[in-house]
């Protein structure tokens, strides 16, 4: 997003090291000049369709991922989640003068056929605790009775 082109820039330019998932820096702003770049885990289409990388799903698929067994960031499930680690090249010239700027909106993602969750109702169970009335709300400067 244009409003994180600041925070983004100090981030490329201060690290020797990144390792982030694809909620982070976009893989477009890495210079292959300037940064080793290697994938781990698998990357499908992010919870925020908007924020697609065509770029980062054609890293993946001409890079062998290392694989994880272990969940991350908003793809937590196993087989879901990425890990992508920059190393920055020693010796890469000065980048402060050629990160560029977001200014214009993301490109939109491809249209994706999404299912609806079907809502089922958890079956009414006598004395359940989580099924009874709500407690009463005191004001916070109050003193909170203990539970009964």
């Amino acid at each position: 997003m244009p409003r994180f082109s600041q925070v983004r820039a100090m981030i490329l330019e201060n690290s020797t090291s990144i390792l982030q998932d694809d909620s982070g820096v976009p893989l477009a702003y890495f210079d292959p000049t300037r940064w080793n770049l290697r994938a781990f885990g698998r990357y499908v289409m992010p919870i925020f369709p908007a924020y697609y990388q065509p770029k980062l799903t054609e890293f993946y698929q001409r890079t062998q991922p290392a694989p994880i067994d272990f969940g991350v960031g908003y793809r937590w499930r196993p087989n879901e989640s990425n890990l992508l680690w920059a190393v920055r090249i020693p010796g890469s010239p000065d980048i402060t003068s050629s990160i560029p700027v977001q200014t214009s909106p993301p490109q939109p993602a491809p249209e994706v056929a999404r299912q609806q969750p079907v809502y089922r109702p958890r079956p009414r169970v006598e004395n359940d605790p989580f099924q009874g009335p709500p407690p009463p709300i005191f004001p916070f400067f109050l003193f909170q009775p203990p539970p009964p």
